[in-house]
């Protein structure tokens, strides 16, 4: 967010369109691996036991892995690359990398997948998901499959597995949830066409030596981020302009000394989000900052200039609002 002076003042608010979250490792379930352990393979051997043995002598071998994770905590852009990797190794029908709060998700896929996810947010199924509330109940440190969380009669039953996943040939999956301090989680989801059935009990043990390399990964391109976002702020305050940079929660991640002398008499970092004291400006604030959460890939950049009229001493002001990109 950037506040101008017109004959006045001003303020930029840069609103990211990025994971700015730090990520730690989730604490406790034991009693997932006892779930987990109860489970059979069933239809999901799939050849594992052979291509676990094959891996080593691939492109796909664990230390290839790990360092194209890392290289994606520095180049954001080989996320969907290093997910398309990994989706392969689970049954190849694609993989995902998504936050957990809906009204104001990021994410990122394999080309694979991609198309398909923006569809399943799109018509509303993200709303009605069941995985993440069950995930988030399980509370275990590590990778899981559908049978740890549902049985499988839940499974014939739900709406979201029979109204969408197998519909479009999925209904299997590999995935992980990791906490964010924020109070949101990052999840990676690794998708398996249904015909394959369940991911293979021997693919589990191998995500999970990968799943902190993951999560460090992540952690290092929030640090990132947030760096760049302190270096924005900064710049802007070498051109005598307050600045602030917002989070995907809509709330300071970074603002220069310019916009700290506006707080609180002009903005104040609430819960929610960030706010205007003058109502109306405020209004037009939150409506910017929702057509930029709902903004889809590949739409056209979303300015917004909000008035901020006078008071008192001060002199009114100019909001704009720019939706930038600093981190995966």
């Amino acid at each position: 967010m950037l506040m101008k002076r017109s004959a006045c003042a001003g303020l930029f608010v840069a609103s990211s369109l990025c994971h700015d979250t730090s990520v730690g490792l989730r604490n406790g379930g034991a009693s997932t691996a006892k779930h987990r352990a109860g489970r059979g393979r069933g239809r999901g051997s799939d050849g594992g036991s052979r291509r676990l043995a094959e891996m080593a002598a691939t492109e796909l071998s664990r230390e290839s892995l790990v360092d194209r994770i890392y290289e994606a905590a520095l180049v954001p852009e080989q996320w969907p690359a290093v997910l398309g990797a990994l989706s392969t190794l689970s049954g190849g029908a694609g993989g995902l990398l998504f936050t957990s709060r809906l009204d104001r998700i990021r994410w990122t896929g394999s080309p694979d997948i991609y198309d398909l996810f923006n569809e399943f947010l799109r018509e509303g199924w993200a709303a009605i998901n069941p995985r993440m509330p069950r995930m988030a109940a399980l509370n275990h440190p590590g990778f899981i499959r559908d049978y740890d969380c549902f049985t499988p009669e839940e499974l014939d039953r739900d709406p979201v597995y029979t109204g969408f996943y197998r519909k479009r040939g999925l209904g299997w999956v590999l995935g992980t949830m990791v906490s964010v301090p924020t109070g949101d989680s990052l999840i990676f989801s690794f998708e398996r066409s249904f015909e394959k059935g369940p991911v293979p009990a021997e693919w589990i043990a191998f995500f999970d030596s990968l799943r902190p390399h993951l999560a460090r990964a992540a952690l290092m391109a929030s640090r990132l981020g947030l760096e760049r976002a302190q270096s924005m702020a900064s710049a802007l305050q070498m051109l005598g302009l307050p600045a602030g940079v917002l989070g995907s929660n809509a709330r300071i991640t970074a603002a220069n000394p310019l916009f700290e002398t506006l707080m609180p008499e002009v903005a104040q970092d609430r819960r929610d989000r960030l706010h205007l004291t003058d109502v109306g400006a405020d209004r037009l604030l939150g409506e910017a900052l929702e057509r930029i959460a709902r903004r889809l890939e590949g739409a056209g950049a979303m300015v917004s200039s909000i008035p901020v009229a006078a008071r008192k001493a001060r002199p009114p002001l100019i909001v704009h609002v720019v939706p930038v990109r600093y981190g995966s």
